[in-house]
């Protein structure tokens, strides 16, 4: 299912060059789906891992809703007695792997990496989870183009409703820098990393190859059907000044992403224009 976004108010970019007006130039939004709310990003140290597979006492006091930055969950615990938190996993501090149940059910297990309360997915390759920025058009630094690269390990997942935090690096690594100038001059942005599910050009054509990718193989999870994407920017070179790209597909195990505009973004966070801020905003479901 395709949608079309209303246009935002936000500023595009422009080169000075006779094609296109930026303080008239329309955005455009993307995809099928939803869009979920946000959450703070947070660190994610490296430790021990200790394995927690067996189910909570439902009498158990491990979760006391106490637990300050961690994920979110009921304080009693599942009804089922299967934990759905780190807190309920008894893992609500220092860092070890446990097995947590989606919704308290024990028919769906799958491995959590627990960091000061927050769940982690590890996934099964970096290279193929990626997010970046090319270098080209109004995007370059001192030295000239130059491309921004983020690759995942892991992700920051909400336990209780599979929504993915974009924007926390705690199982990421970034490369490169870029200096974005769009706006007709007005606006100027450093890049030295991506968000996770996203990706931004200032290369105003159709895109010959992925600028961020998504590969949850190996996992229990999938995009879900519902996951709305959205192209935020502008073109002088596609019709209605609308970007190029879009998410191929839009749900699944494996996404690929792929954007080209003046400057323009992919993101499943509406609100993230630039590719700046990420955001709780990427649905998983249940799919192993």
């Amino acid at each position: 299912m395709m949608q079309d976004v209303a246009p935002d108010a936000a500023p595009s970019g422009d080169d000075g060059s006779a094609a296109g007006d930026a303080n008239a130039a329309p955005d455009e939004g993307g995809t099928a789906g939803d869009a979920a709310g946000g959450a703070d990003a947070s660190a994610a140290d490296a430790g021990a891992h200790a394995d927690v597979s067996s189910p909570i006492d439902a009498s158990s006091d491990a979760d006391d809703g106490s637990t300050g930055n961690g994920d979110s969950g009921g304080s009693d615990g599942p009804a089922t007695g299967y934990p759905t938190t780190c807190a309920q996993a008894g893992a609500d501090a220092g860092n070890q792997d446990v097995t947590l149940y989606v919704g308290g059910d024990p028919n769906k297990p799958w491995t959590a990496h627990c960091s000061k309360g927050n769940a982690y997915l590890t996934l099964g390759t970096s290279t193929s989870n990626f997010s970046s920025y090319p270098g080209g058009g109004c995007a370059s630094n001192a030295k000239g183009p130059s491309t921004v690269t983020t690759t995942w390990s892991m992700l920051r997942v909400d336990p209780t409703t599979l929504v993915v935090d974009t924007s926390d690096y705690a199982g990421a690594k970034s490369s490169g820098d870029t200096h974005e100038t769009s706006g007709n001059g007005t606006v100027n942005t450093d890049y030295t990393t991506m968000p996770y599910a996203s990706a931004r050009s200032c290369v105003d054509q159709a895109p010959t190859a992925a600028a961020a990718s998504i590969d949850l193989t190996g996992t229990p999870f999938a995009v879900a059907a519902s996951q709305q994407w959205y192209l935020l920017g502008f073109s002088n070179n596609n019709p209605g000044n609308k970007p190029f790209g879009g998410a191929s597909p839009q749900s699944g195990k494996t996404l690929s992403l792929s954007v080209g505009g003046f400057p323009a973004g992919i993101t499943p966070c509406q609100s993230d224009y630039y590719q700046t801020t990420g955001g709780s905003c990427l649905q998983l479901v249940y799919s192993p």
